[in-house]
């Protein structure tokens, strides 16, 4: 089953013509791939949020001093970032050119540890799964070694 990442960010929503040419592809892919799963990301209407003193701030507070504004903007700045890690390797299922896949699997590689911490447990079990399929789906060594250092550090994480 193919995995379809649509990103949206005009703040015009439905109005947008690259919102509704987005949806006109979206729906031929569907057409194309029956079953696909469609994971849509609406940055006009749910803009990540802005890393300020305020997150900074949160990040290095033990979890009994974040307050529960603080402790919300940290969650939603910490989904983001696994939707970028959830998003690349739904990216890499779909075609990448071995140059793109080992330059973004090297990244991974060589970020893992802090990724590795900011993945919530609760979706380390999805993000692993879409990990072996782009192991699955990589026909290249050195992408293969890079993604298993990536998948070694998420599994090992507390």
């Amino acid at each position: 089953m193919k995995n379809i990442l649509l990103i949206q960010s005009s703040p015009r929503g439905n109005d947008s013509c690259s919102h509704k040419a987005a949806h006109s592809i979206t729906t031929e892919l569907q057409a194309r791939n029956p079953g696909a799963k469609v994971v849509v990301r609406d940055l006009g209407q749910n803009p990540p949020p802005h890393v300020g003193l305020a997150f900074i701030t949160a990040i290095h507070a033990a979890p009994e001093q974040r307050t529960p504004v603080r402790e919300t903007g940290f969650e939603k700045a910490r989904v983001g970032g696994e939707e970028v890690i959830y998003g690349a390797l739904i990216a890499m299922t779909q075609g990448f050119s071995p140059a793109n896949a080992r330059l973004i699997s090297a990244a991974m590689r060589d970020t893992r540890d802090a990724w590795a911490l900011d993945i919530f447990p609760k979706d380390r079990p999805l993000i692993l799964n879409q990990l072996a399929q782009a192991q699955k789906a990589a026909n290249d060594d050195e992408v293969q070694k890079n993604l298993t250092a990536f998948a070694d550090a998420l599994g090992a994480a507390k």
